[in-house]
């Protein structure tokens, strides 16, 4: 867990249940899968044998590697080279004209080179019968008397230093012997605990193998490091970079038209911007020549409708009229506009709205939808006090309306109210043509009726469980982020305000 970084997830389960859940991943794993999670890069086990094979630039160094693997045979010395080029067969014949290597056959008949210093052990291991080439004594140091067994485990241990994996099979064929003799020195190097035996090259296709155990765990890590940086996490400007091409802004040609505009809504579904960016900078970044008649086309064609999703922060605290330019509001699809009210972090109080708004919310309740002019009329409220009391409603996430164009007048400001009261040349306004008429029906903004206890106990419509989660709704929103940003992490929440809970 402390190693893991960003690669590994914490529930807030209890450590009981999270090794409970572990255990029984494993045991649902059908074979395969669970040999394909503890497989090896063979890549890795390539760089590990080449790390691990001697390099050598001189006679000296060659023979320190003998004394280390034990041995060498007649095909590695052939293809052994010096950093400067040069072979190892020079070497090798340097070494044997100064008697500190020789060449030996073994009982099968196989070649190998050794260094005098091995040569007691390999007298033992192999017999006293061997030639040797040139004929050479080992250092009287040395030259001490070796059981057969304890021999071969010394020869066993330095190739498998040097080789990485290797097969049991591999190492009796070189010397000659029985494979159930070079076993046995193998079991005895696992009593130690210096090789592990496994299938650890995909390539054998579920072969044993022996490995050194630091080689080993050299592999485990380069596997995983390898792993790692195939799911390295990108940068900020990377992920921006993919972003602004999934969602259609660094895309050209860039798309355009009412049904253009029907896919990027359906994308940001349920996402919150200020009200007075929806237009001048997030759906003109991703529509080729945008119209905002686009817009209010397709909301008064009941395909999209716009809301601010829950209460404001202060709602319920302190009197908070606007501004509506500022005013978070989400564009959704019609038939998902229950989906997202549900999901709603709280709902907005009415107890401190101003006079005006309350007497437009409780109209609204009473009557239903209704058209700018009717509120006008029955609401006994002049045109501003209209204006200025729906947006108050809109910043609390009360009403919505048809068409965008009353969002688009509300978000203009005073200015803009004051341009539509002096009408064109100073002349009054010809009543029935503004923005505010052309919004169609203005209505309340409904809060979701919780389910049933039939629904919730058949699993039918809702399915809200006993903490009151709907836990259809949650994965419809994990849909909806997933088309919105193609790749989804814990951070992008932070920005979601009507999203549910990572966990």
């Amino acid at each position: 867990v402390l190693t893991a970084r960003p690669y590994a997830f914490l529930d807030d389960a209890p450590l009981e249940e999270r090794r409970t859940q572990a255990v029984y991943l494993r045991r649902s794993l059908a074979g395969e899968d669970a040999q394909a999670l503890g497989a090896l890069d063979p890549k890795v086990i390539a760089e590990v044998r080449t790390q691990a094979w001697p390099r050598v630039d001189d006679a000296d160094e060659l023979h320190d590697a003998l004394c280390w693997l034990g041995y060498l045979t007649e095909e590695e010395g052939d293809a052994g080279s010096c950093r400067d080029g040069g072979g190892w067969r020079e070497l090798l014949g340097s070494l044997m004209e100064a008697r500190r290597a020789a060449q030996l056959r073994t009982p099968s008949g196989a070649r190998l080179w050794v260094a005098a210093e091995r040569l007691p052990q390999l007298r033992a291991a192999l017999g006293e019968g061997i030639l040797l080439a040139p004929p050479v004594e080992p250092p009287a140091a040395l030259d001490r008397s070796w059981e057969p067994e304890p021999a071969l485990v010394e020869l066993v241990r330095g190739r498998l230093e040097g080789l990485g994996p290797v097969q049991a099979g591999r190492l009796a064929l070189e010397l000659g012997l029985g494979q159930g003799i070079v076993d046995a020195a193998l079991i005895a190097l696992e009593v130690e605990g210096f090789a592990l035996r496994g299938t650890f090259s995909p390539e054998l296709e579920g072969a044993e193998e022996w490995c050194e155990r630091g080689l080993l765990a050299r592999i485990h890590r380069g596997t995983l490091h390898r792993l790692r940086q195939e799911i390295a996490p990108v940068t900020t400007a990377e992920f921006v970079a993919f972003l602004l091409e999934w969602q259609g802004v660094d895309v050209e040609p860039r798309t355009r038209g009412p049904e253009a505009l029907a896919r990027a809504v359906a994308q940001l579904a349920g996402f919150e911007a200020p009200a007075g960016a929806w237009e001048s900078e997030v759906l003109s970044a991703r529509i080729a020549d945008y119209e905002p008649g686009w817009l209010d086309s397709i909301c008064l064609s009941g395909q999209v409708v716009w809301s601010r999703l829950g209460a404001p922060p202060s709602a319920g605290k302190s009197r908070s009229n606007g501004p509506v330019k500022s005013t978070p509001i989400a564009l959704l699809p019609r038939e998902e506009a229950a989906l997202w009210a549900s999901l709603s972090p709280t709902a907005a109080s009415v107890e401190d709205l101003s006079s005006d708004a309350s007497a437009l919310y409780h109209l609204l309740e009473r009557r239903g939808a209704l058209f700018f002019g009717e509120l006008v009329s029955q609401g006994r409220l002049l045109r501003a006090q209209v204006e200025t009391a729906l947006g108050e409603l809109v910043a609390r996430g009360l009403v919505t309306s048809d068409g965008f164009a009353g969002l688009r007048a509300l978000v203009g400001g005073a200015k803009a109210k004051a341009r539509r009261s002096r009408g064109s040349r100073g002349r009054p306004p010809r009543p029935g043509f503004g923005p505010m008429e052309r919004a169609g029906r203005w209505s309340l903004v409904r809060s979701p009726e919780p389910g049933t206890e039939e629904d919730t106990e058949s699993g039918g419509p809702g399915r809200y469980s006993l903490s009151g989660v709907d836990y259809d709704a949650v994965e419809r929103c994990a849909w909806a982020l997933l088309k919105r940003y193609g790749v989804v992490f814990r951070g992008l929440l932070a920005r979601e305000r009507a999203m549910p809970r990572w966990r």
